[in-house]
């Protein structure tokens, strides 16, 4: 689907109910399509509900709800991995945020990692209102597209950002690094992700002349924080724009699978 139908299906009001079907559809393949609809007819493995289809549309670009539930799994495991081979460990940690949890596809994961208390934000009031109503194991709430987030200072040793830096712009990054800072305790741990070269790899000429001379470049295909704007950054550009207040402590770059394209950081709050 090009960019100017889905402008014209955005203008009709339609886009959710048709990009969802349109990329459902292209996304699947026939020997899961029974496992899809075991996921979306009976419990999922951990026994929490399945969002509906269109949640996790918004959340993950298609509507499959065995697909949604293994890949949030599968990064679960890895944030798991990437910790463990910084130094620290789920068991270190008594406070986890969420921070762009959308409809839990990664803090569903987290009761069989951590003891911690559990905690998600969203600015999707859908998703917020769907998480409060059926993941009763993790305090949600809501907050706007910029901080400030509703949480007294230093309230969390570990907070996790996945796909949210690639819909912000570097203003925004800034302005939420600034607000991690507050509410992260000293010493605390912060990972996020970005799209780094792989990503680069499709874009138009004029932008990935831009990436490669900046080491930043927006694609204005929709509103701040939505999946059709996206964002892509160097590691370069990651580490030295945005890492004033923070110490690094783990880098790996996205790999050519589905679950792992976006690079991963982690680093500790000074």
């Amino acid at each position: 689907m090009n960019e100017k139908a889905r402008e014209i299906f955005r203008r009709l009001g339609v886009y959710e109910h048709l990009g969802m079907a349109y990329h459902s559809l292209r996304s699947i393949r026939g020997r899961h399509l029974w496992q899809e609809l075991k996921f979306r007819f009976g419990p999922a493995p951990d026994n929490w509900p399945i969002p509906p289809s269109r949640l996790i549309f918004l959340a993950i670009g298609h509507g499959w709800p065995a697909t949604y539930w293994q890949s949030g799994k599968l990064l679960a495991d890895a944030m798991e991995r990437q910790l463990e081979q910084s130094g620290v460990h789920f068991a270190d940690f008594t406070q986890v945020l969420d921070l762009g949890c959308g409809c839990g596809r990664l803090l569903r994961h987290l009761p069989a990692l951590t003891k911690a208390a559990l905690h998600g934000c969203d600015y999707n009031p859908r998703h917020i209102s769907w998480c409060q109503h059926h993941l009763p194991f993790a305090q949600f709430t809501r907050n706007s597209l910029l901080p400030p987030l509703p949480y007294p200072d230093h309230s969390f040793d570990f907070i996790y950002m996945r796909s949210v830096f690639t819909h912000l712009t570097r203003e925004s990054q800034l302005a939420w690094l600034g607000e991690i800072h507050r509410v992260l305790q000293p010493g605390g741990i912060l990972l996020f992700t970005t799209q780094g070269e792989l990503f680069a790899a499709n874009l138009a000429a004029a932008q990935a002349a831009i990436y490669r001379n900046t080491g930043f470049v927006e694609n204005h295909g929709g509103k701040e924080g939505s999946n059709a704007y996206g964002t892509f950054q160097t590691s370069d550009f990651t580490l030295s724009e945005l890492g004033k207040g923070f110490a690094p402590m783990g880098f790996w770059p996205g790999q050519a699978n589905e679950n792992q394209r976006q690079d991963t950081y982690i680093w500790r709050n000074r």
